[in-house]
């Protein structure tokens, strides 16, 4: 048995007794083979750690073995375990693939280089083996797949056994003899060996086993050698095979970037890194801090999300923004903000999130492009250049995908809003408790169809301003996003107010806007967080000032010395300090009182303005150089001057200066030349301090860099390959200048001036302040004395007002002149001096790609001529023009698998000229791209495009075949398309609609274009040429079959083609399937208008039951009711997977998303009313304000509905006391007792919840409570629990049984954070409180009232989540289950003591009217 079985026992017994399970039942003969913990190095270089490796006659098999404990559920591809504790990982069966696939290659390596003839390789079967014996499984049907348990459990685990159901099973052609013959001699070739690990770095060493791994590294554990209490972070990148120099470069590069990028940056919530090694034969390595209690956000999310509570959620969302914003305030941008990149640590209950992952990031603001100290970046990419920007998205791990915004990894677009989009995405998941989607093709989908992320189409508990924040943030257009992280935080105070009301704190580290922190001062607003300490604006009596409180007792006394140097310093340009005592101790925090700089930092001011223009540029660079005269007077080093620390404040509606604050590093050693900002900094000083200190040179560097950012928007960079400038070749003498986006009449006199500034040997510099600032001033000067020639057109551009230029903007042709067209002076000059536009027309034939692309242009004049641009399109029905791709005309062939959609729709159009051939007009309407009019995603038929043309049928017909001719000749293309088309497929079951393939390939190959339905037409149109093309092929990839669906046009359904497997369906069948599934939608969506919809497990079981030939893959929940949906006359799908009829009424949809329930104080907007209901059904038509004013005043309604202003911003709202005087008094004395008919709607809805199980919240008014409980109670078809007097009945005779304590000392410890004891003691109860309530409910629903304990304690909301579930389930107990829920306005979301009741859909909640139960005695009395 030896030699057949290899490997070193796991050092972990549950893993071990695994390996046991299988290895008792394997014959000991041939051809029987296994190996046990080994690991083998993949091609990529990445060492592969696996569990077991079989070789049966049934096949090869790599298994991963898993052995949590308990009951296993799954959310999309997350596990989670709940047994002795709870366990939350990814699928691991993906990775198990890859690793199958790498050891098959490796084998067939082997193969070839020992010679051996005839050998084939079998397939090898990736599966999971969940071991624990005690394992329940209740994955979905696509989570069970390949994921087996012990043999002999079946029927607890609900899996087939690992042996009997796979390893010794045969299936398909058994392997080749050569393979079992061979197959030890491979292994060894290949290096498989026992798993053993002493590899170190730095002074850490590495864990035995890899705890995370992406496309080119792998994560491990490591132990300190000395502080061995100390872990980290050891991620080891690969090089792989190296034969490709371009990849391994780029390996380099992505280490050296995650580790340089973190240079200088320290904050709380970004993961610092230690150490940087290269180790000989693998790769880099890099250290990150790391606790091993540390877990991922997603993962934290999956097992803590219900629990968490709105001011924990909205704390957390504050704690990433404060990261990112320090970030970019030191010129840092993430570009793959991701869940799987943020770390959670509990402090005690309270998590706190730490950002990691910068191997993609980008310091200075700018892409990583071509490099060298001369090459300037051009707005044309060439395919080289492409290629090496798309090839920093190769270090993204793929569970990223669902978090990274559409234009991912377009890295030259502007990346704050890559950042301001992963921001909104890691929000929309702690505000939901789910990711965006399960993948980027489902999150690509939501933004499609909403233009943005909705957390309102999945949670209804989410509050209409966090719902704005998320949808601000992650808008599809990069313009139209939140602008800043500060932006961002803004948006974080205001749900903060909603959620708190204003109080007295005692630490101002947490205080947030309202609060009072101390005498009075109240928190306007919070201004930001650093690596020492949080500034926040606070007012009192109508004075504002900012208080920055010290984080930590070591930044305490940094504070202490900069108010000393403060206190030392007057000048009206230096921030000052005010107050009697400008150092306060508030509770146990010290506090710093200082006057406002300006309601905007440098850094803010450059990001919305872009480069300043000439006057400003000079005044703001004389203010500068006075604060640095009075400074040097003063004899002061400030340390850190750049943009973040100058703000600018307004002297006069037409003037602003600048002040300069942030004095926390000036008074600190000389000899410490690390403090400062990486990019201001002197890079030529002494790391050591020892021969070249901190002095005066390095201080007018930091102004030198400084002043060439305000003249170019851009930071000088000495090296694009992260080289320290102290180590580049002597005569490299100076960094490489943004001249290019210097003002024309300055550029020259502005290039030697930081030529000489920013010179690397100090002596070649400016000698003195003094000679620096009176060579900056002539600048400006000489510029004055030379005659300026202004156009006219910017001239009289500017004189134009607001109203003004929005009319001649309204009233524009395309022959408009642009300086009659309505632009601000900004954009008019963008558009006449970089994009050399004279009139409307020139401008819309520029693509919005090479607009945006603009440097050294405001990002308003940008964003003003983007939107311009759109609405003249629209109006003016003019195409977007698809953007040229840079290099040679083939350029696209040679990348055609690489394409972005751009490049293929330019090459399947034949090529503009003079004389276009007859077919071309023919077939750019055919794909919905005509030249004379926008595109249009549309399938259209010959006929139609006949009919629309005035041309015959048979011409259409002809020119169809030419362009098939043509489109057969870009062979890489075409093939690069069509293989997408085939992958997507096979993805989704060989079953997809056509739109639903574009949007797919949308995702993949991306488009520069900006219009969406522009975006989705390229899309659709390279579906149609592959489509055309592959049905005229004897042996196509994919056939199709049209049908009518509810848009009222053609739905073309694609189905792949598989010929030589006969255990799959024929494509036939699988069309037929499709079709089927669009009738059961159709008769699901056929209900009452007063019938709840059907909820989402209803859908799906009813869609599931639709039958399916042998041996088809089950599709996804997703796929499953999106393609019925698709396939179907009148049923549209939400994103919970609900399905809706298309003539739903909008009074009904206000009632189903419960819009109208935050029509409480302080109110809601009415475009938040509209977003909340397109949140649930994004294609519904919504009336304007007007419309939808008068729809809510109506009688029946709220004919009490006010409006109030505050801030320019108009809200609705319902005043407290109700004075209707179209409402019947209620007998219970509260409130107004609603119509009859409202009364007998609820009766209905209860009478059908008996017979149809599953779970009810049953939300009533507060006051009517008690009597609501006694009349649902006395129904002869429900059981009836008390759950307050069940559950203190269960405590009573726990402690009777087993000598408990006595009561008070019971009561004494049910307090928050009580003993442990205590919450076992409920722990116990609420599992015998479990089994009396399905006890109660075998054959009836159960109502459950007094049910505080459910909401109180931790054990009873599982409690509550499981007996919700089991009454979903058919089959189990409780047959259904009822919660009776008082709220102060049961029109919310469900809720028990301000808790979240578990409700998922509007059919699973029921607000019964005021009075319900007594409304016959109110109507007699």
């Amino acid at each position: 048995m030896a030699d057949r079985w290899w490997g070193q026992r796991s050092e972990h017994v549950w893993e071990q007794e695994a390996l046991d399970h299988i290895r008792a039942q394997m014959p000991q003969r041939e051809p029987y083979r296994a190996w046990q913990c080994f690991s083998f190095t993949a091609h990529t270089g990445q060492i592969r750690e696996c569990d077991l490796f079989v070789v049966t006659p049934a096949g090869a098999f790599l298994v991963e073995i898993k052995s949590h404990p308990g009951r296993a559920t799954n959310r999309g591809g997350t596990w989670t375990f709940y047994g002795d504790r709870v366990r939350t990982i990814d699928n691991p069966l993906h990775l198990t693939n890859q690793k199958a696939k790498e050891l098959k290659s490796r084998l067939e390596w082997a193969a070839k280089r020992l010679r051996v003839h005839d050998y084939r390789s079998p397939f090898f079967t990736p599966a999971v083996f969940l071991s624990a014996p005690d394992l329940r499984c209740e994955f979905d049907e696509i989570q069970r797949q390949h994921v087996y348990g012990r043999d002999g459990l079946e029927k607890q685990t609900g899996l087939e056994g690992i042996w009997n159901g796979l390893l010794d099973r045969p299936v398909g052609r058994r392997p080749d003899p050569v393979f079992f013959r061979t197959i030890t001699r491979l292994m060894e070739e290949i290096g498989a060996q026992a798993i053993h690990r002493d590899l170190e770095v730095g002074s850490y060493v590495l864990g035995s086993r890899a705890f995370d791994s992406g496309p080119t590294w792998t994560d491990y554990l490591g132990q300190h050698t000395v502080l061995r209490s100390k872990q980290g972070r050891v991620r080891v990148y690969h090089y792989g095979d190296a034969e490709n120099d371009a990849a391994r470069e780029s390996v380099r590069r992505a280490a050296e970037r995650e580790f340089r990028s973190l240079d200088g940056i320290a904050h709380e919530g970004i993961v610092k890194a230690e150490h940087y090694e290269v180790i000989d034969g693998r790769g880099p390595a890099i250290v990150f801090e790391h606790r091993g209690r540390w877990q991922r956000l997603d993962h934290f999310m999956q097992e803590n999300g219900t629990d968490l509570d709105a001011y924990t959620r909205t704390e957390m969302v504050r704690q990433l923004a404060e990261a990112v914003d320090h970030a970019h305030r030191n010129r840092l941008f993430h570009r793959a903000l991701a869940a799987r990149s943020v770390w959670v640590e509990l402090d005690g209950n309270y998590p706190r999130l730490r950002i990691a992952d910068w191997q993609v990031a980008a310091r200075r603001g700018t892409a990583f492009h071509s490099g060298g100290h001369t090459t300037h970046q051009t707005t044309t990419r060439h395919s080289g250049e492409t290629t090496a920007v798309r090839a920093l998205a190769d270090h993204v791990e793929a569970a990223a995908q669902a978090y990274l915004a559409p234009e991912f990894p377009a890295f030259d677009g502007d990346p704050r809003a890559l950042d301001m989009f992963g921001l909104g995405a890691l929000a929309f998941l702690v505000f939901t408790g789910r990711p965006p989607g399960r993948d980027r093709q489902e999150v690509s989908e939501h933004i499609r169809e909403h233009g943005e992320l909705t957390p309102a189409a999945v949670d209804d508990d989410i509050l209409p301003v966090m719902d704005t924040l998320v949808r601000e943030a992650t808008r599809r257009a990069p313009g139209e996003r939140t602008r800043s992280p500060r932006e961002f935080l803004r948006r974080v105070d205001e749900i903060e107010e909603f959620l708190t009301r204003p109080d007295v704190v005692t630490d101002p580290l947490v205080a947030v806007k309202g609060q009072e922190v101390v005498d009075g001062w109240t928190v306007r607003s919070v201004l930001g967080k650093g690596a020492t300490s949080r500034a926040l604006l606070v007012e009192r009596g109508g004075e504002e000032r900012v208080f920055k409180v010290a984080v930590s007792d070591s930044a305490a006394t940094k504070l202490r010395r900069e108010a000393e140097q403060l206190q030392r310093l007057r000048d009206r340009r230096i921030v000052t300090t005010v107050g009697d005592q400008p150092v306060l101790t508030i509770g146990e925090r010290t506090v710093l009182q200082l006057e406002l700089a300006g309601d905007l930092t440098l850094a803010d001011y450059l990001r919305l303005e872009g480069s300043l223009g000439i006057e400003e540029l000079r005044r703001f660079g004389v203010n500068l150089f006075e604060i640095a005269d009075y400074l040097e007077d003063q004899r002061v080093f400030h340390r850190d001057v750049k943009p973040a620390n100058l703000g600018v404040r307004e002297r006069n509606k037409k003037s602003r200066e600048l002040v300069l604050f942030d004095f926390s590093l000036a008074g600190i050693s000389e000899k410490d030349t690390r403090a400062g900002t990486p990019g201001y900094l002197d890079p030529f000083l002494d790391p050591e301090g020892d021969e070249r200190g901190y002095d005066g040179a390095a201080e007018r560097y930091a102004i030198a860099v400084t002043l060439h950012e305000m003249a170019s928007g851009d930071l000088p960079a000495w090296s694009e390959d992260g080289v320290e400038p102290r180590f580049l070749p002597d005569d490299v003498e100076h960094p490489r200048l943004s001249e290019q986006y210097f003002p024309d009449q300055l550029r020259k006199p502005l290039a030697a001036f930081f030529r000489r500034a920013l010179h690397r040997r100090p002596e070649r510099r400016f000698d003195t302040l003094a000679e620096m600032r009176e060579t900056w001033e002539r600048i400006f000067q000489e510029a004055e004395d030379r005659s300026a020639t202004i156009p006219e057109s910017a001239a009289s551009a500017a004189a134009d007002d607001e109203d003004t230029r929005r009319r001649n903007a309204e009233n524009a042709t395309a022959r408009t002149p642009l300086y009659q067209a309505g632009l601000s002076p900004h954009a008019l000059d963008a558009a006449t001096r970089v994009l050399l536009c004279e009139t409307v027309d020139d401008l819309l034939d520029k693509p919005i790609a090479r607009i945006r692309g603009m440097r050294g242009v405001p990002l308003r004049a940008r964003n003003e001529l983007v939107s311009q641009a759109n609405r003249w399109r629209r109006r003016l029905e003019r195409a977007e023009p698809v953007a040229e791709p840079g290099g040679g005309p083939d350029d696209h062939e040679h990348a055609g698998r690489e394409a972005g959609l751009d490049e293929v729709v330019l090459g399947f159009l034949p090529k503009p000229t003079r004389r276009p051939p007859a077919w071309a007009r023919t077939i750019r309407h055919l794909l919905g791209l005509p030249e004379d009019a926008p595109a249009e995603p549309v399938w259209r038929t010959q006929k139609e495009v006949a009919e629309e043309l005035n041309l015959p049928q048979v011409t259409v017909s002809q020119h169809l075949r030419k362009a098939r001719d043509h489109w057969r000749k870009k062979k890489q293309l075409y093939e690069g398309v069509r293989d997408d088309v085939v992958a997507i497929l096979d993805r989704h079951g060989r079953l997809r609609e056509v739109r639903q393939i574009a949007d797919e390939l949308l995702g993949m190959r991306g488009t520069t274009a900006e219009v969406p339905e522009t975006r989705q037409a390229y899309a659709l149109a390279a579906v149609r040429v592959v489509a055309e093309c592959e049905e005229r092929l004897e042996d196509p990839a994919f056939v199709l079959r049209r049908v009518r669906s509810h848009t009222d046009t053609v739905s073309v359904l694609v189905a792949r083609v598989i010929d030589d497997d006969p255990n799959v369906p024929v494509e036939a069948d699988l069309l037929d399937y499709a079709v089927a599934l669009g009738r059961e939608a159709d008769r699901l969506v056929r209900f009452d208008d007063d019938a709840p919809l059907p909820a989402p497990a209803d859908v799906r079981a009813a869609l599931r039951g639709v039958p399916t030939k042998p041996g088809m893959t089950p599709l996804s929940d997703v796929d499953l009711v999106t393609l019925a949906a698709a396939t179907s006359e009148n049923a549209r799908v939400t994103a919970r997977l609900e399905l809706y009829p298309k003539n739903l009424g909008v009074e009904r949809a206000l009632d189903v998303t419960q819009a109208v329930s935050y029509l409480g104080a302080p109110g809601i907007t009415p475009q938040q009313i509209r977003d909340r209901v397109r949140a649930r059904f994004p294609q519904m038509e919504l009336p304007d304000d007007h419309g939808l004013w008068r729809l809510l005043r109506r009688p029946s309604r709220f004919p009490r509905l006010s409006k109030r202003v505050s801030d320019g911003v108009e809200y609705w709202f319902l005043p407290a006391a109700p004075t209707s005087l179209t409402a019947t008094p209620s007998a219970t004395g509260g409130g107004v007792l609603e119509h009859p008919a409202k009364h007998e709607e609820a009766r209905r809805r209860l009478d059908q919840a008996v017979a149809r199980g599953g779970y009810l919240a049953v939300k009533t008014w507060l006051p009517d409570a008690e009597r609501v409980a006694a009349l649902l109670a006395d129904r002869s078809d429900t059981a009836s629990v008390d759950v307050a007097a069940v559950f203190v009945r269960i405590l009573t005779e726990m402690i009777e049984e087993y000598g408990g304590p006595p009561w008070d000392v019971v009561v004494a410890a049910d307090v928050p954070d009580g003993p442990p004891e205590f919450g076992n003691m409920v722990a116990e109860a609420c599992a015998v409180l479990g089994e009396r309530i399905r006890a109660a409910g075998a054959d009836r629903p159960v109502l459950l009232h007094g049910a505080t304990p459910l909401a109180r304690y931790p054990a009873g909301h599982a409690l509550l989540r499981t007996l919700a579930q089991q009454a979903r389930e058919s089959g189990t107990a409780p047959h259904g289950l009822w919660l009776l829920c008082p709220m102060d306005n049961p029109q919310r979301p469900a809720r028990l003591d301000g808790e979240p009741a578990g409700a998922i859909t509007e059919s699973e909640q029921l607000a019964l009217p005021r009075g319900f139960g007594a409304e016959e005695r109110a109507l007699a009395g």
